[in-house]
């Protein structure tokens, strides 16, 4: 009996390890060559022998689950020891417990429940006190400097009223805090054309003013035309007279003469009546008149503020006489460190077309010699050298506005004649072979 009850066992035992076909042999062999081949982390030593649920292998035995111990060879599909198991019903071989946290587990290399925060912690728990200053508001803070300039050093509230808070520039002016908010008021500029300084110089004369907020030098229109690559010759342009743009205003550009680049600003043509240095103090006439816009005589006069305006962006002088659209002379200046009142002086003079003209500045006004645009109440653009009476008076340029000598004022030209020396050296005025009568007196700058 002893014996044959032994080998009954002895023959199940054996069955279920080499029966393929047996229900619970095939599932027992399968799992043991799963394990043994499984390279996946079911190591299962962390976890007591009694925790293992083998109910479902089918031994009916109650010391099976010692006998064919689990955690060397027991991985059925419901035994979710290793930590890659996701079966919800084992929490204790899944350390899902919150309220689990025994010596094993807070060793487990792969242990990430979620009430083990000792290794995995990133919490606001670890974050601290806010800090001042790093551009962050937060907790008890109202502001930070670094976002409000007005913010005081603690980021607790504003900083006190009248505290500069932002830079300001001749356009730009300084805000300043107001004492009841950590903001900074909003950035105000000057208003479009404002008079400013900082651009090329030290006072407001010497910048063309603000525009967009900034302090905007001056230029000279068809030069920079020019060097910008956009000429196409002598002829009119399209000039803005703001850095903007908002304002615009028509010229007559010479784009050849002298390496070109130069502003027509002055035109005083022969026959038109009015004083031509009062037409040149007091520019804007004939603005935008582009009947006026060129060499030829006109039956009107034309000057543009610009020649006052944009003086300081201009290095250069030309003053022409014209006789049918052709300059046939021409003088030179440099106006550098001068003002649109006192650049027509000997000692500014460049090049001139009479050889014998003067160039100290002690000619003028002295003794009957004039080198003046304001010349005489009757005559200007004056270059004359000698008052011997009418018939014996000398000198190289004029331009009449009276009668007061038998040569003048009694032509067509009246009561603006326009007389030059036709030579290279001076003339006797009343001389008609060496004095001509022109039709215009231009002024080019650049």
């Amino acid at each position: 009996m002893r014996f044959g009850r032994g080998l009954a066992i002895g023959l199940i035992v054996f069955g279920a390890c080499s029966d393929p076909e047996s229900p619970d042999g095939g599932v027992d062999v399968g799992i043991i060559s799963d394990a043994s081949s499984d390279s996946g982390p079911r190591d299962l030593g962390g976890f007591p022998d009694a925790a293992v649920d083998d109910s479902g292998l089918g031994d009916t035995a109650p010391t099976d689950a010692e006998a064919t111990d689990a955690e060397a060879t027991d991985a059925e599909p419901g035994d979710l020891a290793g930590p890659g198991d996701a079966d919800p019903t084992d929490v204790q071989e899944a350390d899902a417990d919150p309220s689990d946290a025994t010596e094993t587990d807070a060793i487990e290399p792969g242990d990430a429940a979620p009430g083990d925060l000792e290794s995995a912690d990133s919490g606001p728990d670890d974050a601290g006190l806010p800090t001042c200053g790093d551009g962050v508001v937060e907790g008890g803070e109202v502001c930070e400097p670094n976002l409000n300039l007005c913010c005081n050093s603690t980021c607790t509230g504003p900083l006190a009223a009248d505290t500069p808070c932002r830079a300001g520039t001749s356009c730009d002016p300084e805000e300043r805090c107001d004492g009841t908010s950590p903001t900074c008021p909003v950035d105000l500029v000057e208003p479009e054309g404002a008079s400013c300084v900082g651009c090329t110089g030290t006072s407001s004369t010497t910048c063309l003013g603000c525009f967009g907020g900034t302090c905007q030098p001056y230029v000279s229109p068809c030069l920079t035309i020019l060097q910008r690559g956009q000429s196409t010759g002598d002829g009119v342009y399209t000039i803005p007279t703001s850095e903007t743009g908002t304002t615009a205003e028509q010229v007559f550009c010479d784009m050849t003469t002298d390496g070109g680049g130069w502003t027509m600003v002055y035109k005083k043509s022969a026959g038109v009546a009015g004083n031509a240095a009062t037409l040149w103090n007091t520019p804007g006439a004939g603005q935008n008149q582009r009947a006026l816009l060129n060499r030829a005589r006109a039956t009107g006069d034309y000057s543009t503020p610009l020649a006052s305006r944009l003086w300081v962006a201009f290095a250069e002088a030309r003053v022409e006489v014209v006789t049918a659209s052709i300059a046939v002379k021409a003088l030179h200046f440099d106006v550098v460190g001068r003002t649109p009142v006192d650049w027509f002086a000997p000692d500014r003079v460049t090049l001139s077309p009479w050889t014998d003209l003067p160039t100290i500045p002690t000619w003028q006004n002295n003794n009957g010699r004039f080198f003046s645009i304001q010349g005489t109440t009757t005559r200007t653009w004056y270059l004359n050298s000698t008052w011997g009476g009418c018939p014996s008076d000398t000198g190289w340029l004029m331009i009449a506005h009276s009668n007061f000598c038998y040569w003048e004022g009694r032509s067509p030209d009246a009561p603006s004649e326009i007389f030059y020396s036709a030579g290279t050296t001076i003339a006797s005025i009343p001389n008609t072979t060496q004095t001509l009568r022109a039709d215009a007196l231009i002024v080019f700058l650049r």
